[in-house]
């Protein structure tokens, strides 16, 4: 088995994730894979600036809103043609990580 750990900058975006599927793809052809991939490019930084302000009992509703954003963007660009039936399970469990992050902070 090989495992294959990716950064937050390789999956820093959609295309930057595309390659990484292209890469998985082809190391599937010859041995079993385990992919370990680290949260999309600046994602970390967001969560613990959001945790410090929480903390400090200020709003988190921007550092929510841009997690949102983030990640609903990669998801948009990823499911491309896909009908809305085929990314409703997507586009559901982006919307439960946001509400559990705002229940975390």
């Amino acid at each position: 088995m090989r495992v294959m750990k990716f950064g937050g900058t390789s999956v820093g975006d959609a295309e930057r994730m595309r390659g990484v599927v292209a890469l998985v793809e082809e190391a599937r052809k010859a041995e079993r894979v385990m992919v370990v991939a680290s949260a999309v490019s600046g994602i970390t930084n967001l969560l613990v600036e959001a945790a410090s302000v929480a903390q400090e009992g200020e709003s988190v509703q921007e550092a929510c809103a841009r997690f949102d954003d983030t990640h609903s963007a990669i998801a948009r660009t990823l499911s491309g043609d896909l009908k809305p039936a085929q990314t409703r399970p997507l586009a559901e469990g982006l919307v439960a990580l946001g509400v559990e992050l705002r229940g975390l902070l």
